[in-house]
């Protein structure tokens, strides 16, 4: 009987627990679940039952909890699945999921999860379960969930960063191997993660990677020093490496966080820097870009700083390097020194340079130093850069659209009928001196037309590799502005740019354009030539510097191997005038066959038009009512030089020889 009544009450206390596993109070389900524990094996029918109760997680999770304590194995299975497969569709039971994995604590629970850990996929819906099971460890903090960490840290590497340094000093020995670790991403985020954990073990174990050989890693030093073990200390870690010759950008810009930055330090980085070094180097353009600006206001001579200013831009570093070393020069200005004719002597040759940055950057340091070179040049250009309708049609040639075709040919239209005129203002406003000279007349500076010879150069240069429109239109725009410039010099300053033009006489400039609007997937493109203004610009100065000389120019231009360096030759010879070029074009222009044949065909008939009377011959040749004055016939005991084929021949009396086809390009 009194067995009886025991397991009644026994199980009237199993019940009252159960009923409370789902209470509000923490406290009072601890009670009930202490109570389901103490009452053994009596209670699992009642937390089998609890675990079926679906949405009620707090009862499930309870009920799991004291299967385990039981050593039922179906409580950790319940949590493991619900952390599995229902916590991605059910972020609501997060807390409850966790706070039970929690309480049963380690090593239990970490030696689940780590199995859990394992079988997990890098793809699908896993970041919401990875994400528990790394707090659960973290709460935890068994040395063994680092392992795991560690195992997968590439594939998460955003949770590795936030929860390994809640495991604190162990997980500095568990990172120092990672340090050393063949992979930069490995080196990288372990750094990263040190940071985070405050002590001079995680700071001593970050210093050797200020001279890691991978600037990206060198890059995360200064901030993870200074996380672990402070501002001043990183400072004088990262200025020991800076003067070794490890340098970034951050780890500049932190060095000027100091009270007295090190300038001579920062002058040697800059000094030191070869942007176009083979071997291996530990100083980086960015960090050389967060030097100069400080070197402006550096309390240093400017003989100790316009030298390696100077001798950084005759290495060619690059155009943000190399504007930002112009401006410093133009900034620091004159010291009535020799470093002055120095930087002046740097600086001109970038007046020639293809990007435009760097011509204004240096044009306006060099108005700091007293030299206006700069300042005409640039002038010179603006006036002569294509405006108007020509820049919309040079614009519309290289962004493609409908009508992209025929406004390439009004371009060229246009271009060969502009041509300017050299005269006295324009000698005047780029000479050095507003009189001068005999008869008070002005003396054109001879270092602009030698300057634009090889602007043109260079840009001819850089139009080759250029790729996208927006870069191909303002290169093939500086060409025709350059050539334009160098046709009001005029002779005799722009016959020296000779090879120049006839080089961008025969340029050939293919460009992908493409049809529609500027942006979309499926646009419709096309490889299009587009140096076809280039080189009606050029030929038009051709003409205008060596007049019926050019003739030659543009003959062997007829017979370069492009289709386009050769319709552009015709069209030459055609405004020429020059009756030699007619046997040259008429077999073109009689082959049906050939692509060249209309244009052939204009360039004949412009001939004709300029010489009236080769057209009154013609006609009185073949009349049927003769005229003896104008007949073509052969002169009676004249012999074979008055024949009727010798009549109509080129004033000249030498007779030009054919230049025969080549078999190459007569392009450079």
């Amino acid at each position: 009987m009194m067995d009886l009544l025991e397991t009644a009450v026994l199980q009237g206390r199993v019940w009252f627990a159960y009923t409370r596993l789902n209470a509000p109070e923490e406290v009072e389900r601890t009670r009930a679940m202490e109570a389901l524990r103490a009452a053994g094996s009596a209670s699992l029918p009642c937390l089998r039952l609890a675990l079926k109760a679906g949405p009620v997680w707090r009862k499930r999770f309870a009920a799991a909890i004291v299967l385990h304590w039981l050593g039922d194995p179906q409580g950790m299975e319940t949590l493991v699945n619900a952390l599995q497969w229902e916590l991605p569709t059910t972020p609501l039971m997060r807390h409850e999921l966790e706070a039970a994995l929690i309480r049963i604590g380690s090593p239990d629970a970490v030696t689940a999860l780590l199995e859990l850990w394992r079988t997990l996929p890098d793809w699908g819906d896993t970041q919401m379960t990875m994400e528990s099971i790394c707090r659960v460890w973290g709460a935890l903090r068994d040395p063994r969930a680092l392992d795991g960490l560690i195992a997968r840290a590439q594939r998460v590497p955003n949770l590795f960063e936030q929860y390994v340094p809640r495991f604190g000093e162990m997980a500095v020995l568990k990172l120092k191997p990672m340090l050393r670790d063949r992979n930069p991403a490995h080196r990288l985020l372990a750094a990263r993660t040190l940071r985070h954990i405050t002590g001079l073990t995680s700071f001593t174990a970050l210093v050797p990677l200020l001279r890691d050989p991978d600037p990206s890693v060198r890059a995360a030093l200064p901030d993870a020093l200074a996380g672990a073990g402070g501002a001043a200390a990183a400072i004088r870690a990262v200025t020991e490496a800076l003067q070794e010759g490890y340098s970034t950008r951050e780890a500049v810009e932190m060095i000027l966080q100091s009270a007295a930055p090190p300038y001579e330090s920062l002058l040697n980085l800059v000094g030191r820097w070869d942007p176009h070094r083979r071997g291996p180097s530990g100083d980086t353009g960015e960090a050389v870009l967060a030097a100069l600006p400080a070197l402006a206001r550096a309390p240093l001579p400017n003989g100790q700083i316009v030298p390696t200013l100077c001798a950084l831009l005759e290495r060619r570093p690059g155009v943000a390097v190399g504007v930002a070393t112009t401006r410093i020069l133009g900034e620091r200005g004159q010291c009535g020194e020799a470093c002055d004719t120095q930087a002046r002597s740097t600086l001109i040759p970038l007046l020639a340079d293809a990007n435009g940055q760097v011509r204004a950057a240096s044009a306006e340091a060099l108005v700091r130093l007293g030299e206006p070179l700069g300042r005409r040049v640039e002038q010179l250009l603006a006036e002569s850069r294509p405006q108007g309708s020509l820049l919309e049609k040079l614009h519309a040639v290289l962004r493609g659209g409908a009508d992209a075709g025929q406004m390439a040919s009004e371009a060229m239209q246009q271009v060969s009928q502009w041509m300017s005129r050299f005269s006295k203002e324009t000698l005047e406003r780029f000479s050095p001196t507003a009189t001068g000279g005999a008869g008070g007349e002005a003396v054109p500076d001879a270092r602009v037309p030698d300057l634009l010879r090889l602007l043109l150069g260079n840009a001819l240069e850089a139009l080759h590799p250029a790729r996208l429109p927006e870069e191909t239109e303002e290169v093939l725009s500086l060409c025709v502005t350059t050539i334009r410039a160098l046709g009001r010099i005029g002779p005799p300053g722009a016959l020296g740019a000779r090879r120049e033009l006839i080089r961008a006489l025969h340029t050939v400039k293919h460009s992908m354009v493409y049809a529609g609007a500027t942006s979309g997937t499926f646009r419709k493109s096309d490889m299009r030539e587009v140096g076809g203004v280039a080189r009606a610009e050029a030929a038009e100065v051709l003409v205008q510097l060596y007049g019926p000389g050019s003739f030659a120019l543009f003959l062997e231009a007829l017979y370069a191997l492009p289709m386009e360096a050769r319709a552009t030759a015709m069209e030459a010879l055609g405004r020429l005038g020059d009756l030699r070029a007619l046997p040259h074009l008429q077999p073109i222009a009689r082959d049906p066959a050939q692509p060249l044949a209309p244009t052939a065909n204009e360039a004949i008939a412009r001939i004709h038009r300029l010489h009236p009377e080769v057209m009154s011959l013609l006609r009185a040749s073949s009349a049927t009512d003769a005229r003896p004055d104008v007949l073509l016939r052969p002169a009676a005991g004249k012999g074979e030089e008055h024949a009727p084929d010798q009549l109509l021949r080129p004033s000249t009396t030498q007779t030009p020889p054919l230049i025969e086809p080549k078999t190459r390009p007569a392009t450079e």
